[in-house]
């Protein structure tokens, strides 16, 4: 993972996301860019058919003003890590800032958000930008939560598995940031409901591959009354998981409503930091 994309907010704990893009770049030499996109105003249909006009600029006007500090305060960081690094910014024509994220990641090997809270919890917005730019963008997606009570570290990580082309996506996108001191626990929930052939050889078989890069990993199927998303969560916590795995599925054009429900549920209660891949 030599190139890193950190997408930098004015109203969030900037430490979150580098801290994790540090930790990364320590270990595989890695570029990071840090990336600031400028909302748009918000628009409002005019008279006009087929016209927008500018409602309020007040959020334009915020981010323009907090670019010089968010630039310092990466650019600090990064020199004091002795870092490679490059700063962007640029002004989008609309107020959602996802399409920004999407383009400019689409040429880096990772890229590295913060998810925002709201009461105290990850706010549905929040979850519905990470899933819209990891169905977008074809690169992996580290998504971190600001409330974690864990440092971010791959010592022990729980890899998500269903035998989909999404689950299988995400291991393999997971294994650059796995080392011979992970313990990576491979879970399937309720193996047997699943169509996806020889349930007892899939997830046995991916364990081996995966062994075969230095990981220690254990394959865990699982049967559970609960639904897979509450079920991976459960057992996370219970593995104190610092890195959950999960693969992502479903259409960005509709969000959560065809957005597949572990996903959607493991975005909103993440019990970690989340490792995304489409």
């Amino acid at each position: 993972m030599k190139t890193l994309l950190v997408s930098l907010r004015p109203d969030e704990n900037l430490n979150v996301s580098l801290d994790a893009a540090v930790l990364i770049a320590r270990q595989h030499g890695s570029h990071i860019i840090g990336y600031m996109p400028i909302p748009g105003p918000l628009l409002i249909p005019s008279a006009t058919p087929l016209t927008m006009v500018p409602f309020d600029d007040s959020m334009r006007r915020h981010f323009r003003d907090q670019v010089p500090r968010v630039r310092t305060e990466f650019e600090q960081k990064m020199t004091a890590e002795g870092i490679s690094f490059e700063f962007r910014t640029d002004e989008r024509p609309g107020i959602n800032l996802c399409p920004g994220i999407v383009s400019q990641g689409r040429s880096c090997d990772l890229i590295i958000l913060q998810m925002s809270l709201f009461d105290g919890k990850i706010s549905a917005d929040s979850a519905e930008d990470v899933a819209d730019i990891v169905l977008a963008c074809g690169r992996p997606v580290l998504a971190i939560p600001p409330n974690s009570s864990r440092p971010l570290s791959f010592d022990r990580v729980t890899v998500a598995w269903n035998a989909s082309r999404e689950s299988a996506r995400a291991a393999f996108d997971s294994v650059p940031l796995l080392t011979h001191k992970s313990e990576v626990e491979l879970v399937w929930i309720n193996p047997h409901d699943s169509r996806a052939g020889d349930v007892d050889l899939a997830g046995a078989d991916l364990a081996t591959v995966l062994a075969r890069h230095g990981i220690t990993i254990t394959d865990t199927p699982i049967e559970s009354d609960l639904k897979a998303g509450p079920a991976l969560v459960e057992r996370a916590v219970r593995h104190g998981s610092d890195l959950m795995v999960i693969g992502a599925y479903g259409h960005s054009r509709l969000r959560e409503r065809i957005l597949g429900g572990a996903t959607d549920h493991i975005l909103r209660h993440p019990p970690c930091a989340l490792l995304l891949s489409n």
